[in-house]
């Protein structure tokens, strides 16, 4: 009994010093991910900035790409996501059956080599979403002057239409108050016809022409 127990020991520190190594190959694997998932999640904090300042940066169509990268990279952040659980779990349990090690040896073995295939595919996401990034920043400074006009129009404009304006009136600049706001929240979907700079520069005109009216 005694030499049976020795053995099944001695297989057990077998077994552990494999999964030892098995698991710092995938260790090493899942590291190559780190550096892009910080980068991907630190360009989501600036889209996210950038949306609440509300000055007119294309959240939608933006958002309608980035959704797709998203999707895109979800089996692999949520392999990812196991395995850190699953590391975490083993390290903490201590196991010392053979039976449950050489599985261990043998999830972390694959684990590892699907790490190492991924890994080129999941790095373009990162530019993807930088692309995206710059893209936002460009169309905010893009409408950055006229939007300015449309702000300066509207803060003239209200205080008129309470003064001078009826009905008719109160109900337009109450329409483009919202069509602004929804600019500037970038809720609007730009097209080849009509850019966002245009949209801004429609409020604009009809800023000037409700004014000309009272």
């Amino acid at each position: 009994m005694f030499g049976s127990r020795k053995r099944k020991e001695q297989k057990s520190a077998q077994w552990q010093e494999l999964v030892e190594r098995a698991a710092d190959q995938a260790l090493r694997a899942r590291a190559m991910f780190d550096e892009p998932q910080a980068a991907i999640a630190e360009v989501r904090e600036e889209l996210g900035s950038l949306y609440a300042r509300r000055v007119g940066a294309p959240k939608a169509a933006i958002e309608a790409i980035a959704a797709d990268a998203d999707e895109a990279r979800e089996s692999m952040d949520s392999i990812l996501g196991g395995f850190d659980d699953t590391h975490a779990e083993n390290v903490a349990e201590q196991h010392d059956d053979p039976e449950v090690l050489q599985a261990l040896v043998d999830y972390y073995v694959q684990l590892g080599e699907v790490l190492v295939d991924a890994i080129d595919s999941y790095l373009p996401f990162v530019d993807t979403y930088r692309e995206l990034l710059e893209q936002a920043r460009a169309a905010v400074e893009r409408v950055a002057p006229v939007r300015a006009r449309v702000h300066e129009a509207l803060a003239a404009a209200e205080p008129e239409v309470e003064a001078k304006g009826g009905h008719a009136a109160r109900a337009r600049i109450t329409g483009i108050v919202e069509r602004l706001a929804a600019l500037d929240a970038g809720a609007v979907v730009p097209t080849e016809d009509r850019t966002l700079s245009a949209r801004y520069r429609e409020l604009d005109l009809e800023l000037a022409e409700l004014r000309d009216s009272l």
